[in-house]
This record gives structure tokens, sequence and C-alpha cells, in this order.
């Protein structure tokens, strides 16, 4: 970085010019935007941009920081909410309100699967704008339905509640299903 302008930034060289023409900033202006060994930006108290946030460099340091532990969630993969791990409860959703002219089981297993682990989506055969959305434990079943009901999905405001149901039955073999139930258990 050459120069510190609205195209390139080195925010630990203050020193910098701007390369417009304009001079860089003076020493009392430099220190009022970070001290040496801190990192912060030149916009800090700027309308529209958040305050600066100052890194102090011993935080780069290998071993400043002392050993890192991994919890078994992280290692997984899956977010741990503390308190609600193997939450006991119901874990399908009752979902209405959909449009049946757009909603698919695959659509309906991305949307919820921004909340947790879905395992089957069932939309209803005889009632099309509601479907059953079975997660992976009640945690993620609540996350899901705090975050989605309430939302506007293909122009309908979407319900989701607690199911009466424990699980979402797949059709049995040789059974008329359409495409409406979908195992997504073994997904990646």
């Amino acid at each position: 970085v050459k120069y510190n302008n609205d195209k390139s930034r080195d925010f630990t060289r203050l020193d910098l010019p701007t390369g417009d023409g304009q001079p860089s900033l003076e020493p009392p202006m430099a220190a009022a935007f970070g001290a040496p060994g801190i990192m912060s930006s030149p916009y800090a108290g700027a309308a529209g941009f958040a305050p600066a946030i100052a890194f102090p460099q011993a935080a780069a340091v290998p071993g400043a920081l002392g050993p890192l532990t991994l919890t078994s969630s992280a290692v997984s993969g899956r977010m741990a909410i503390p308190g609600a791990s193997g939450m006991p409860g119901n874990s399908v959703l009752l979902v209405t309100n959909l449009n049946p002219d757009f909603i698919t089981p695959h659509g309906l297993f991305i949307l919820f699967g921004v909340y947790g682990d879905v395992h089957r989506v069932k939309i209803m055969f005889n009632k099309k704008e509601n479907a059953l959305v079975q997660m992976a434990d009640a945690s993620q079943a609540q996350l899901a339905m705090n975050h989605l009901s309430g939302q506007r999905l293909y122009g309908k405001v979407l319900r989701a509640t607690l199911s009466k149901h424990q699980a979402v039955q797949l059709p049995r073999e040789g059974q008329e299903d359409q495409g409406l139930t979908k195992d997504f258990s073994n997904s990646p």
C-alpha cells in the first residue's frame, strides 16, 4: 500500500500520503486516530461509520491468547446453546399459510436448514398450504419457529407452531406421495 485514500489504506501506517494531492495526517492528528501498537480506523466518529475497534498487536503473537480448546459442538460444526443441549420436547413444526403454487419440500429444507438440521419435510396431500418440518431437536425447532413465524414467503405470511406429531412419517412402500414427503436425515 503506497497511499491512504478511498482505494487503498494501510491502517497501521497513518503517515502515508493520500496520493491525490492532499497532505497526509499531521502527527498530532494521526495520534488521535491511533497510537503505535494499535490498529484503528481513520473513520472513527465520522457520520455513517461505526466507531473504530482497536486491536492490540500483542494479540497476534502466538501463544499470547493461551491454549484454545474446542468443544464437541464446535468440532461437529453445530452451534451449542447453553442449557439447551439434548432439550426434550417436540422437534416437529406445523408450518401453515404456505403458497401451494411455489412451495416444495426442498425449498422448506433450505429455509428451515438455516436454523438447524432438518430431518424430514412433508407437505400435506389434501391441504398443500400446510407442511410438517422435523428438525433434529426441540431447540432447533424453537429457533426456527421464533425466526420464521410471521415472515413473508411467496406473498403469504408464514406461521410456524409446534406440531402434535412427534415425527414425520414417510409414505409406505407403493403409496402415492407425489414427491410431497422427503427424508433429509442423510443430507450433508
